[in-house]
């Protein structure tokens, strides 16, 4: 992740040990929220010789995948994490919480890290997400 300042000089990059699919900045105080993968592949069982087929790789190779959801604040140092991510992630400007789209569920959850609420019975492919403002 790059933080660039409005002129376009980079002011700071974080190393990630994951791939972002969405990213979203909470205006209110310029925390950032990620969610996305984690798609490590171990090819240490892997020799001189690589194996013939895809599926001969597949079973030497050890793979370790998961999907979270992270929140940083504005200088780029880890608040919390989630174990709960997906393909999209959208913050309700209200109350600065965050509604995430994984697969085959949504969750809901506080600008701290609390969850509110997880729906399931939805799709399994890729959702997107829009925050409708409430009425005061």
């Amino acid at each position: 992740m790059v933080k660039i300042s409005q002129d376009g000089n980079i002011l700071k990059t974080i190393d990630l040990d994951f791939s972002p699919i969405r990213v979203r900045i909470d205006r209110s105080d310029s925390s950032v929220w990620t969610t996305g993968r984690i798609n490590e592949r171990d090819f240490s069982r892997i020799g001189d010789e690589w194996p013939d087929t895809l599926d001969e790789l597949n079973d030497l190779v050890k793979t370790n995948t998961g999907t979270f959801t992270r929140k940083y604040d504005s200088e780029g140092n880890l608040i919390f994490e989630i174990s709960k991510g997906g393909y999209s992630i959208e913050l309700d400007p209200s109350d600065g919480s965050a509604w995430i789209a994984g697969k085959k569920t949504i969750w809901h959850y506080s600008a701290n890290g609390r969850n509110f609420a997880s729906y399931s019975g939805v799709s399994d492919g890729q959702k997107w997400l829009a925050i409708v403002p409430g009425k005061n």
